[in-house]
């Protein structure tokens, strides 16, 4: 459809009905009068291209290089963001947009005595002799229980940075986001708690629920991973389980990948814990065997370690009335031993036993000697299958995954030849190794 056009009348009417700077000048009164155009009627009365931040019209070539601009970015004022970013920082124009935001250079010595919430800049040969308060430098500052840290120095001046992020952690947005979230299940529940182990009362929980004994931890996976020089990362998250469990309080570990990606999962998991009669109750189920593909398609929607590791294995469902895949069980083989690997209740559902069923079908159909199966720490207690007649086992050691602060991944990925070290390498490409909290093993003898 065509663009609408103005005839030569309608253009004379409205350069008599605009005044120039007059406050009762309205171009998008006048663009919605005529069905045209805020650019369109702005040429009209001014000559001149339209520009929201009152930039000056363009001339078809680079500021910044001089090169002529393509086709494609005839509305633009540079050839690239590369162009555009020398533009500002070489001091030639300041953009209409951060004008009001331009401050005055500030001699070095002055930033030097102040202070930003607990941080000091510390002195260097690669600070320049003065800099503004916008700057985007990197700093050298010292916090006041005694670490170091790097912080951009806008960061500092904005109130960003206030600490180096160990003695007194800020709780990030996301975190936050998943407390507001977590309220209406957990009425009692606070945030940012200390004094709660008697081991380290220093030891913060990030969301804790006194009614319960219930704390959840909300890790960021780059905080949380082994990019942190210190390298306190490795037991870090295992040592504040330990220090829980010594105590009687359950300790739930999310990371943000799982948060952000399997919200849903995490929040009917949550909402079970708060509510045991949570979901819709189905009284007439029964057992049966399925494919590996249909049993991976439910995990995927239902399991917070998605349907990996069922190929090839012995898959029980759950069925309603309807023939309806309610719960999963996947039992895998190695040797005269299986090994239970999944086990999943469809989101929103509440069963009688789910667990129980799919292990009685099994051993029927099977006849296994020995099942053995893994809770992990982070996130179970292992009570269901105390429950179910299987003996502890002992614990199995911290395992780790790597992560570029985004998402994490499996270790047999980043695998190296003899004599190479995995981890740097990872490291090399930006992948850092995460810790679990380790597993728990459980064996059933039949």
């Amino acid at each position: 459809m065509a663009a609408p056009k103005l005839t030569t009348e309608q253009k004379e009417e409205i350069q008599k009905l605009y005044v120039k700077n007059s406050p009762g000048n309205d171009l998008k009164a006048l663009a919605a009068r005529y069905h045209v155009s805020i650019a369109l009627i702005h040429r009209v009365v001014t000559g001149k291209r339209y520009s929201r931040n009152g930039a000056s019209p363009n001339t078809g070539a680079c500021r910044f290089c001089g090169k002529t601009l393509s086709h494609k970015r005839m509305d633009a004022r540079f050839c690239s963001h590369d162009c555009s970013t020398n533009y500002l920082r070489s001091g030639q124009q300041t953009s209409p947009l951060r004008s009001k935001a331009k401050y005055p250079k500030v001699p070095k010595s002055q930033w030097l005595s102040q202070t930003f919430g607990r941080l000091m800049i510390v002195d260097s040969p690669d600070l320049p002799d003065s800099w503004r308060r916008g700057s985007n430098i990197k700093v050298v500052a010292k916090c006041e229980c005694g670490r170091t840290t790097t912080p951009i120095f806008q960061d500092i001046t904005r109130g960003t940075t206030q600490s180096c992020g160990f003695c007194s952690p800020q709780n990030s947005r996301e975190a936050d986001a998943m407390f507001t979230e977590l309220l209406p299940l957990f009425p009692d529940a606070e945030q940012s708690v200390r004094g709660i182990l008697n081991d380290n009362p220093l030891m913060e929980l990030d969301i804790w629920i006194p009614s319960r004994s219930l704390a959840i931890e909300y890790h960021g996976l780059f905080w949380h991973s082994m990019a942190i020089p210190s390298g306190i990362n490795r037991d870090r998250d295992f040592r504040k389980y330990s220090a829980c469990k010594q105590q009687g309080i359950r300790l739930i570990q999310v990371y943000n990948d799982d948060w952000l990606g399997r919200k849903d999962i995490f929040l009917d998991f949550f909402q079970r814990i708060a509510n045991p009669k949570y979901g819709h109750r189905l009284y007439s189920v029964r057992p049966c065997q399925i494919s590996s593909k249909e049993a991976q398609a439910f995990l995927d929607r239902s399991h917070y370690l998605s349907g990996s590791r069922v190929l090839g294995s012995f898959c029980v469902a759950l069925k309603d009335k309807q023939d309806r895949i309610v719960a999963v069980s996947v039992f895998r083989r190695h040797l005269e031993t299986w090994e239970w690997v999944r086990h999943a209740v469809k989101l929103g559902t509440r069963l009688w036993h789910p667990a129980e069923a799919c292990l009685d079908f099994f051993v029927d159909q099977a006849g296994p000697k020995r099942v053995k199966t893994f809770s992990d720490n982070r996130l179970h207690t292992g009570n269901m299958y105390s429950k179910l007649s299987f003996q502890h086992d002992g614990l199995v050691k911290q395992s780790y995954e790597y992560t570029n602060g985004k998402v994490r991944r499996h270790k047999i990925g980043f695998r190296v030849p003899a004599g190479i070290d995995e981890e740097a390498t990872a490291a090399a490409g930006g992948w850092y190794r995460v810790y679990d909290s380790g597993l728990t093993r459980w064996v059933l003898d039949l």
